[in-house]
């Protein structure tokens, strides 16, 4: 029986529909795990359910009404990592998945999911050559936003402030008595 191109873009459009369907089973997995081992730090906003933008800054804004209310100034530091998504590292990824103690199962299967990922880029009728990709979450892939939460959930702590995180977006707030000098 012969194949028509047609098949094959018909194949591709359902095989790429149903990684998507398996990608988002095992997330509902890997959620469960990352709720019951409480890995999502309660300073991370962003891709939690019921959870948002809007419900980050009413914390801060709350934060530095108490501050005034206290006598004291309130100093905020903003950070986006320029293409974080771009460089998260697969690998770096996973270990921090063994590490996190997720079921090993889970972890087997993004690695999966994350490895022998090749691109290339497409520009003016050319093409570059096909590459492997050792880095990088895709951009609206189901999983991507959980992938992203466990590769920054070890990030460190810095005494006497408050942090918040969204994605990417980080903000670092302190508080202290003199303008100049605000404890971190």
């Amino acid at each position: 029986m012969p194949i028509y191109l047609y098949d094959i873009k018909l194949w591709k459009k359902y095989s790429q529909k149903s990684l998507k369907l398996f990608e988002k089973c095992t997330l509902i997995r890997l959620k469960r795990e990352m709720e019951d081992k409480q890995i999502l730090r309660p300073h991370q906003y962003g891709f939690r359910d019921e959870l948002g933008t809007v419900h980050q800054l009413a914390t801060i804004k709350q934060e530095i009404e108490n501050a005034f209310k206290n006598g004291k100034i309130k100093g905020m530091v903003t950070i986006d990592i320029i293409k974080a998504y771009d460089r998260a590292w697969h690998q770096g990824i996973i270990y921090k998945m063994l590490k996190l103690e997720i079921q090993l199962a889970l972890v087997k299967l993004f690695n999966s999911l994350l490895s022998e990922r090749k691109l290339f880029v497409f520009k003016n009728g050319a093409s570059s050559k096909l590459r492997d990709q050792k880095a990088g979450l895709t951009q609206g892939g189901p999983s991507s936003p959980d992938l992203w939460n466990i590769n920054v959930s070890d990030a460190p702590e810095l005494c006497h402030s408050g942090k918040y995180t969204y994605a990417d977006d980080m903000a670092f707030t302190s508080q202290g008595t003199i303008p100049d000098v605000i404890d971190v």
